[in-house]
Parts: C-alpha cells; structure tokens; sequence
C-alpha cells in the first residue's frame, strides 16, 4: 500500500512539472508569435488601405482621359497626424482655361458634377475619404492629370502605418516597418513601391 502512494505522488509531482513546461512554452511563442500576428495585421490593414487610395488616384486619370472633365486633383493632407485624408478635386472648360496649377485654392476648382463622383463629400466642390490607419510622410502633397495627361505634382506621396509612428508624419526606425511611395506616371499608370531596408530602396512589390 505504501509503495502504491509513493507512485501516485511521484506521478502526481510529474505532472505538475509538465504542466510549468507548457506553460513556459506557451509564453516563449506568445512572446515571438503575438509581435508577428501584429505586424501581418498591420501589413493587411496598409494594404487595404493603399489598394483604395490607389483607386482612387486612378479614377481620378480615368475621368481626365474619358473628358470627364479638363483637369483632376487628387490632394493629401496629414491631418496633424490624425488620419490621412485623401481630397479629390476637378476643374472644368472655364476654371481650366484660368487656372492650371496643382494647388489647393478653394477658388480654382469647380463643384462637382452630379453622377461622376463616389466619394464623401463635405460641401459642393470637394469630396474626400479619410484614412485613420495611414500617415504621409509630409504635412500635404498632390497629384494633378489634365487633359493632355500632365501629371503635376508636389512631393512624392510616401505612406506609413500610424501604429508605425508617433509623431505627425512617417518617421520609421526599425526595419519592420512598412513603408510605402506611390508612383504615378505621365500616362496616369499608378503603383506603389516598398521601401527595401536591406537594399536601401524602392523596390517593386
């Protein structure tokens, strides 16, 4: 009878011993595994993001090129850090032949068109969608296609995840981050680029 208890105490002892290894374990994968699943997250959420952002650049050469209208602004604004918003803007005959700059100005761009735009809009004459998750790399930058398709522009559009960084714009430290430029090319062609930390450049996706 003895002799039994000593077993089942002994069995009883190893058990628990098994199940503070697991438990160790189970801590050392969540300690590299949960870090991993966030960044997959956070690459799925920019992804998302930059494919609608994407499309909405190419909409906007889309319209110039079908004669929509005579020139399309697509603008970027940081927003203080606080969500990317994406401003879409157009201009027709009249504005056109008065202003042909890529800039901003109420005044120069016409309200829109009933039918044409999809986006929110906030009054007449701009319609926008803001991106909570997304930091530009700079206060404002802009695309402008017009009819001859021109591709005006102010500052590359170079995108980050806002859980990426703090501060108002992209300003990354570790080679984990994602980091993003969008490319936009004469014949309104548009794609973005990864930034390689091991090349030290854009590269294709």
């Amino acid at each position: 009878m003895g002799q039994s208890q000593v077993r089942l105490n002994k069995k009883k002892a190893f058990s628990l011993i098994e199940l503070l290894v697991v438990i160790a374990l189970l801590g050392i994968i969540s300690l590299v595994a949960v870090p991993n699943i966030r960044e997959w997250l956070v690459k799925k959420e920019m992804e998302k993001d930059l494919n609608t952002i994407m499309s909405i650049v190419k909409n906007v050469s889309n319209d110039i090129g079908n004669n929509l209208y005579e020139m399309g602004g697509v603008f970027f604004d940081n927003n203080n850090g606080n969500g990317l918003i994406v401003k879409v803007r157009y201009r027709g005959p009249d504005k056109y032949r008065a202003f042909q700059t890529c800039n901003n100005n109420d005044s120069e761009w016409d309200p829109k068109w009933d039918g044409v735009e999809t986006y929110s809009s906030s009054s007449a004459s701009e319609h926008y969608s803001t991106f909570s998750n997304i930091r530009l790399d700079r206060a404002t930058a802009n695309f402008c296609f017009s009819k001859n398709f021109t591709v005006n522009f102010t500052g590359n559009v170079s995108l980050c995840h806002k859980e990426k960084n703090t501060n108002a714009t992209c300003q990354l430290v570790n080679t984990n981050d994602p980091y993003y430029d969008l490319i936009v090319q004469r014949t309104g062609r548009t794609q973005f680029l990864k930034y390689s930390y091991a090349k030290k450049e854009w590269v294709q996706q």
